[in-house]
């Protein structure tokens, strides 16, 4: 999941979209995008950038949203959990001169986090993970210090 500040190319979203796609791992990938301007421009200028052989473009066809159903379906449980994540910041940090909203600085982190976490936990029908699907084994989070370890940092 990507923050986009605003439609259209933006070269973060391209790169990020860049970095995705090569941590894929894939030699190939096919990126499939609705009859949207921007999103087409998008998608095109990370085949240009990364080449025909590595990236090929498709376009779903028009008014067909059945062929996006995946996409769409991540895409409303995606902001479905950025709405409870909001909620509850608001609830446990309530600041009136800094309200916690869409337009909060956070909310770019917090898209990423929210797909990572889906990406690593939440167990498909097939009892995979998204990542396990694409990188053929399961996540191992970071091993926590023992109690009698100290991490040596200064703040």
């Amino acid at each position: 999941m990507i923050f986009v500040p605003r439609k259209g190319v933006h070269t973060y979203v391209v790169k990020a979209l860049m970095v995705w796609i090569n941590r894929l791992g894939y030699k190939k990938v096919i990126l499939q995008h609705d009859s949207e301007e921007a999103l087409r421009t998008v998608v095109e200028q990370v085949q240009q950038k990364m080449g025909p052989d590595k990236v090929q473009v498709r376009a779903s066809p028009p008014y067909s949203h059945q062929s996006q159903g995946g996409a769409e379906n991540t895409n409303r449980l995606m902001a479905g959990m950025l709405r409870t994540w909001l909620s509850a910041l608001r609830e446990k940090y309530p600041d009136p001169e800094q309200p916690i909203d869409i337009n909060h600085v956070i909310v770019p982190w917090l898209c990423r986090w929210i797909a990572f976490v889906w990406a690593r936990y939440h167990v498909k029908h097939d009892n995979m993970t998204a990542f396990k699907i694409v990188t053929g084994r399961e996540y191992a989070s970071p091993k926590k210090l023992g109690a009698r370890r100290r991490c040596g940092a200064r703040v």
